[in-house]
């Protein structure tokens, strides 16, 4: 959720899971990596984002997730 704040993101502003892998995942140890998986999973399960499993796989922050950023 963060990266999306940080980029000022509306309600359907996609980002690609490569360069979530690049700016955080890379920097995670295996138990951290593993629990944002998990949290990911979790906004997911809640409505904040949606998960797009195409080429290239992307997060999108729903309304839901917008207004709790904002």
């Amino acid at each position: 959720m963060h990266e999306f704040e940080n980029q000022n993101s509306r309600a359907g502003h996609q980002i690609m899971m490569k360069n979530l892998n690049f700016k955080i995942l890379q920097k995670l140890n295996p138990v951290e990596a593993e629990r944002f998986n998990e949290a990911a999973n979790k906004l997911v399960e809640q409505g904040y984002l949606i998960y797009h499993d195409n080429n290239p796989q992307t997060l999108e922050l729903t309304e839901k997730g917008f207004d709790t950023l904002y």
